[in-house]
């Protein structure tokens, strides 16, 4: 959340805080609630500082359906250890819970349960537009300038 970070006008961050918060009680046995350094709390402060350095943020929850996550992990063996099998169904909430717990307002959910992935795009696209600023749609138009 440093604000050298927004010097540039354009982030991605995949995880970020959220991860943390949702695995590090579960699996590293650390920041539960209540626990010095509630991975949960830690998030709040830095949405607050988020909000305050760049509140035009979008909060976007990239979920599927637990068979689906299943049957994707089956297909891909190498994908990440994380949630385990039998945690799926509790990793999915917990990701909702912090989505829901969110200071930050602009937000997006995306299912990938069904569809293509040019399917979420499409969908991020859509539910995305209406929250670009005056400037984001002006830094649009000149690229589209640059590259036609």
């Amino acid at each position: 959340t440093h604000p050298d970070f927004y010097a540039r006008q354009d982030h991605a961050v995949v995880n970020w805080y959220y991860g943390d918060a949702v695995y590090a009680p579960m699996y590293y046995g650390f920041g539960g609630p209540g626990d010095y350094g509630d991975r949960a709390a830690l998030a709040r402060r830095c949405e607050s500082e988020l909000m305050a350095t760049a509140p035009d943020t979008v909060l976007v929850l990239v979920k599927a359906r637990p068979e689906i996550i299943r049957e994707r992990r089956e297909r891909e063996q190498g994908l990440a250890p994380y949630p385990r099998d039998a945690d799926i169904d509790v990793v999915l909430r917990r990701f909702q819970e912090e989505y829901d717990g969110s200071l930050i307002r602009r937000r997006i959910e995306l299912d990938t349960s069904d569809g293509a992935p040019a399917d979420t795009l499409a969908a991020f696209l859509e539910q995305v537009r209406p929250m670009l600023t005056a400037e984001d749609r002006l830094r649009l138009l000149a690229h589209r300038q640059l590259t036609t």
